[in-house]
């Protein structure tokens, strides 16, 4: 996130850091950066760290699953896949710490990488080493996602986003983003029933088919990934869930069609077109809910809040959805 968070103070971070780490900050600094999560950056002695805290009221994320997410993440890692960047377990051998009922906290080695900017890869061939890593996350052993939740295709806010639709016709006064939100839920809401509609009857029908079902990151788009030394790396694995593979093949399967071969070759299983459209979809429905339920609550106007509207605008188009 671009703003700290306002009811958590870097002392609060360093002081977590010191009890259930054992790490003695001498330097904690607030990076802007991401989106979805905040962080800093961590200097102690010779060593340095990168802490992340989840709101977990952004988009209905419960601490349980987070730390399923991440226990499984660590586990991927300690099987050998040393592209999967994993937390640093606690004193009491967790891989979160609960700083308030809806704060949490994880830390993890600080990697002196570069990091990509925006979610589409340009260079082929780190898009098929990204392939390469998911092909070994899919395939990996069973028991290495066990407790992981499963990825039903539910979007989140739902209910919110239902209430706005049913309040098209009043002034909404939650903050300065409230009314432009409603007038583009209303010029769009025929076409967004028409899209819900559409999902839930194809959810419906591929929820079911949990046969299919592997270790997904989640969004391995490119600006999750870091590269240092030419290696290329996997991070923010706060989404993993077991889900069907087209959940992390739906983005680079429209970057580049030949990627779709390329995984069915590499992992010996077929990708279903239709759910990589569903996934697709999922994404810009899941977004526009989130941000609906965002702009219909008391806020202010932030520069999230700003990178928040034009995610709404540009996922709030029915041209997508065709």
């Amino acid at each position: 996130m671009y703003t700290p968070p306002d009811d958590l103070s870097d002392d609060d971070v360093a002081a977590a850091l010191r009890e259930q780490w054992g790490i003695d900050v001498d330097e904690i600094a607030y990076l802007p950066v991401g989106f979805g999560s905040h962080h800093w950056t961590v200097s102690s002695g010779h060593s340095r760290w990168f802490a992340t805290v989840d709101d977990l009221r952004m988009g209905e994320r419960g601490a349980e699953t987070v730390q399923a997410a991440l226990e499984a993440a660590f586990r991927l890692h300690a099987a050998g896949l040393a592209f999967v960047v994993a937390p640093v377990r606690t004193r009491s051998d967790r891989c979160t710490h609960p700083l308030t009922t809806h704060h949490l906290l994880a830390v993890y080695p600080f990697i002196d990488a570069t990091s990509a900017v925006g979610l589409s890869f340009d260079d082929h061939r780190m898009r098929a080493d990204v392939v390469d890593m998911l092909v070994q996350v899919h395939c990996s052993p069973t028991s290495l996602s066990a407790g992981l939740p499963h990825e039903g295709l539910r979007l989140p806010c739902r209910v919110q986003l239902a209430t706005a639709l049913s309040r098209l016709d009043q002034t909404w006064s939650t903050g300065p983003f409230a009314e432009p939100t409603r007038a583009l839920l209303r010029a769009n809401s025929a076409e967004l029933a028409n899209a819900l509609e559409r999902f839930d009857a194809q959810a419906r029908r591929w929820s079911a088919a949990t046969d299919r079902m592997v270790f997904t990151h989640g969004e391995p788009h490119c600006g999750n990934t870091m590269t240092s030394d030419g290696v290329v790396r996997l991070i923010d694995w706060e989404t993993a869930r077991v889900a069907h593979p087209e959940r992390d093949l739906w983005r680079i399967a429209r970057e580049d069609p030949s990627m779709v071969g390329y995984y069915e070759q590499a992992a010996g299983r077929g990708l279903e077109p239709e759910l990589l459209d569903l996934y697709a979809l999922w994404w810009d429905l899941s977004d526009v809910a989130l941000y609906v339920a965002d702009f219909t609550a008391p806020h202010s106007d932030t520069e999230d809040n700003r990178v928040g509207w034009q995610g709404l605008v540009e996922h709030l188009d029915p041209r997508r959805w065709s």
